[in-house]
């Protein structure tokens, strides 16, 4: 989490939400686009409902690899995928 808050150019303070979501969110800026930040994806439907006109998520992790010959993934890597129909996520 510290890490995503690093990249905020400005951190907002925290806005009320309903009882029934017990998320944990930073809120801030980047740029002229209004950010919230928060710990996993399976979160995602609370954060959809509490925060109804979000456009793109992006979800940011670190990520693992196995370096072979064919395919070297290594650490410091970023992976760029598609968007699917499966619960409008990427893979």
């Amino acid at each position: 989490m510290a890490a995503a808050k690093a990249i905020l150019d400005e951190v907002h303070p925290p806005l009320s939400q309903p009882e029934t979501n017990h998320n944990v969110y930073i809120f801030g800026r980047v740029s002229n686009h209004n950010i919230v930040v928060a710990y996993l994806s399976a979160i995602v439907l609370y954060m959809i409902s509490t925060f109804r006109s979000i456009r793109f998520g992006l979800m940011m992790g670190i990520g693992d690899g196995v370096p072979s010959q064919s395919v070297d993934i290594c650490l410091g890597n970023i992976i760029i995928s598609k968007l699917t129909t499966i619960l409008n996520s990427i893979i």
